[in-house]
């Protein structure tokens, strides 16, 4: 039964209309939204075939849908800091949607 006992911040990604010297667009963060959530393990199958394919994924939480807005990062509380992830994957289940995590410093190596 989902309880809804853990918060998450969800960072949206914002352009601003300014471009980097190499010309890419500026990714600032937006407003940090904070809601709640159900922190699940992650699928194993999922979890091997990232695996195979060089990163790893470590948390998904379940929000609600209307909570998301297609953020692309977010913020979780560890140990009394904010560690940031980023979402690889979403499914949508019904009023709820599911967010495939990657820790952000496991992101160095990563093949994606």
């Amino acid at each position: 039964m989902a309880r809804w006992s853990e918060i998450v911040k969800l960072v949206p990604n914002t352009t601003q209309g300014e471009y980097d010297e190499d010309g890419y667009p500026v990714q600032t963060p937006g407003d940090i939204r904070e809601v709640f959530a159900n922190r699940k393990s992650v699928h194993s199958n999922e979890f091997y075939q990232a695996r195979l394919n060089g990163f790893s994924l470590s948390k998904m939480f379940e929000v609600r849908l209307v909570d998301y807005d297609n953020e692309t990062k977010l913020l979780y509380e560890e140990k009394g800091e904010d560690v940031e992830y980023v979402i690889k994957r979403t499914y949508e289940k019904g009023e709820k949607i599911e967010l495939v995590c990657m820790r952000k410093d496991d992101e160095h190596g990563s093949a994606i």
